[in-house]
């Protein structure tokens, strides 16, 4: 027996409504299917018509149809959550490279629009740029998440380039 779709909604609406969180929050994002007949489904969340950055649903389901877990990495902070835009990307950039003093003569880039980003430790949602700096050299790169909103720097990230 497989599950069918109206049984899979059923049973997000039961578990997600648990969280505050609405199947219309949510956006399937992969669905597979393995070589035992388990099925994977993945899904992003959504806040305001935006993909949530860092959320995800897992849906596991066993060949039988049987739904073997559940598990989430989603937020609830979303009905209170209406950002504005004040910081252009330009300005993302500036603040960014102002922050990483040891990236001097480095070439920043932000994300063309914000994007919301959830923070896996606290559970709480950011509006942000995302600002990747890449060294001259092309070896060591400084993600750096700017608030799209008021300008502070609220996380950065070192890492080498492949």
């Amino acid at each position: 027996q497989t599950i069918d779709s109206a049984m899979l909604n059923a049973v997000l609406d039961r578990y997600l409504g648990a969280f505050g969180i609405r199947t219309s929050d949510i956006v399937l994002n992969v669905d597979t299917t393995d070589r035992k007949g388990f099925r994977t489904l993945r899904y992003l969340q959504i806040v305001r018509g935006i993909k949530v950055v860092g959320s995800n649903l897992s849906v596991s389901i066993a060949a039988s149809g049987d739904v073997r877990y559940i598990s989430n990495n989603l937020t609830d902070e979303h009905a209170n959550f209406n950002p504005r835009q004040t910081v252009t990307r330009a300005n993302a950039n500036a603040i960014a490279l102002a922050n990483s003093p040891w990236l001097r003569n480095s070439v920043a880039t932000a994300s063309d629009v914000p994007e919301i980003r959830l923070d896996n430790i606290t559970g709480n949602i950011w509006y942000t740029h995302k600002v990747d700096i890449r060294d001259a050299n092309n070896v060591l790169r400084l993600s750096v998440y700017v608030d799209a909103e008021n300008g502070s720097v609220l996380a950065s990230f070192p890492g080498l380039i492949h």
